[in-house]
């Protein structure tokens, strides 16, 4: 009875208003945080301490994420979410490892059914004493070894793998990291890098397709996705591809991108000329950026092309004809579902529509959904498509 009234006081702390800082279990933490908002912060400081039960193994600007519990083992009750480390490990790359305890300070979030704290302050109590290999394997053999981990997890030890860029998926100048593919030659299974330390001091260099990498990091399972994070080098440049710019219809692009395999992008740069059929996401004035797919004819969309943050100056409305240049992408989701892309993509107006009195549509009642990647506007029991059709569900 106690420990209940002690639990209880515990999550009532965590949602009053007060200066102090909280202390709290992982047990207690997960408990205060499941009772806040979706995706809002709670206001009171807390301090969470527990062990480290599983880690990425990898800082990124100072930071690392982390799952923690009251007791040493693989139990993932509350989230370190990009908690930024004391200054000497950052400098000394000396990032948590399981077993690790610490005491995190923060605030706290509840995201879906995740309980975390995200960008707070990491106190290391006490180090675990880690004696880990580095292993060399080849792509199969990771793929192998990631396969037998549980969705989510990743491997204690490091793991030394070298081949062939298959793929590329992107790049982000700002924490000079890279995302690729490299295939493994006997079954052709994809084995990602995900968002590895490019290890060279020109800032300018990524890897391409076609160039040698060894990536030295933990593999992690994600879904039906074999990752390794870390660090990579390029150890060997391939020759030089001939690129071509091909122009091309939404129908024309979606085949091309469809004789991709799944995950898979393009060497040949497209130019695809049609129209915005849906918008998923709107604009965004400060990158310059939205989401939309594409058809070639209103009368007849088919929502399985997207312009993914394509690039462009100002908002395209339903029904304006857009022309977007970049590399194919085959998007495979994990319903089984196709996607055709150009991710980040320059993208120019032609001629711009009047079709946004459809999304102010007052039958719509001002409501908005996106089912299997279609926009919808609701009212009073209908849905509406781009073109202000009604459709039943």
């Amino acid at each position: 009875m106690k420990k209940v009234l002690f639990l209880c006081a515990a999550v009532m702390a965590a949602m009053n208003m007060s200066a102090a800082i909280t202390e709290m279990t992982c047990a207690e933490a997960a408990a205060a945080a499941a009772l806040l908002d979706d995706k809002k912060p709670g206001t009171d400081s807390v301090a969470v301490t527990g062990y480290v039960t599983n880690t990425n193994g990898t800082i990124s600007q100072g930071q690392q994420t982390f799952w923690m519990d009251d007791n040493k083992g693989t139990t993932k009750t509350f989230e370190g979410y990009w908690c930024n480390l004391p200054a000497e490990d950052v400098t000394a790359q000396k990032a948590l490892n399981v077993g690790d305890k610490v005491t995190i300070k923060g605030f706290l979030m509840r995201y879906g059914t995740t309980y975390e704290m995200k960008n707070g302050d990491v106190t290391i109590l006490e180090r675990v004493v880690v004696k880990f290999d580095t292993i060399q394997a080849t792509i199969c053999e990771a793929i192998e070894e990631g396969e037998a981990l549980n969705d989510g997890d990743n491997t204690t030890d490091y793991f030394d793998v070298t081949g062939t860029v298959a793929s590329l998926i992107s790049v982000n100048e700002k924490y000079h990291n890279q995302s690729l593919y490299m295939e493994c030659a006997d079954n052709s299974k994809l084995f990602q890098v995900y968002n590895c330390t490019v290890m060279d001091p020109d800032t300018t260099v990524w890897a391409a397709i076609g160039d040698t990498i060894k990536v030295i990091g933990r593999l992690k399972k994600y879904g039906t996705t074999i990752e390794i994070l870390g660090n990579m080098w390029i150890v060997g440049k391939a020759a030089p591809v001939e690129i071509d710019t091909i122009e091309a219809t939404v129908a024309e692009a979606t085949t091309a991108g469809l004789a991709l395999k799944a995950g898979f992008v393009s060497t040949d740069v497209y130019i695809v000329t049609g129209y915005v059929d849906s918008i998923v996401s709107e604009f965004n004035a400060e990158y310059s950026n939205m989401s939309f797919y594409m058809c070639d004819d209103m009368a007849a969309p088919t929502y399985n092309f997207q312009a993914y943050r394509a690039i462009i100056a100002q908002a395209a409305t339903l029904g304006s004809k857009v022309q977007i240049t970049g590399n194919l992408k085959h998007y495979f989701s994990k319903d089984s579902v196709s996607t055709i892309e150009i991710e980040k993509g320059a993208c120019e107006i032609i001629e711009l529509a009047g079709l946004e009195q459809i999304v102010a549509n007052p039958k719509a009642e001002g409501k908005k959904m996106i089912v299997n990647g279609r926009l919808y506007l609701i009212g009073k029991g209908v849905a509406y498509d781009a073109l202000g059709n009604a459709v039943a569900f």
